[in-house]
């Protein structure tokens, strides 16, 4: 892949964000595939493949996020204190003078 860039930044006044150009090599099949899905979704190519990479990225770190997660609750002790957190909550009744 061969990546050539350049950042391009929005005129004054402009609502648009400034954005790096680039361009890659794929094959043209790729491509005409891209264009269809952006297309369908009513886009332009540059905005989709934009949201492509964006949804991508997001995913990545929501997988980070979410093994991390998993790892903190792994601990056992950990586990053990929140579900016994979690039976309190479940059986606490409020006092007689409680209010919204």
């Amino acid at each position: 892949m061969v990546i050539v860039e350049y950042q391009r930044n929005a005129p004054t006044g402009s609502k648009a964000m400034p954005a790096i150009k680039f361009a890659m090599s794929i094959q043209p099949e790729i491509l005409a595939s891209v264009d269809r899905a952006a297309r369908r979704q009513g886009m332009n190519r540059s905005a989709f493949v934009a949201s492509v990479l964006q949804a991508t990225a997001a995913a990545q770190d929501e997988a980070e996020i979410r093994a991390r997660i998993n790892a903190f609750f792994a601990d056992k002790a950990l586990a053990a204190e929140s579900a016994e957190l979690v039976r309190q909550a479940q059986n606490a009744t409020p006092a007689d003078d409680w209010q919204w």
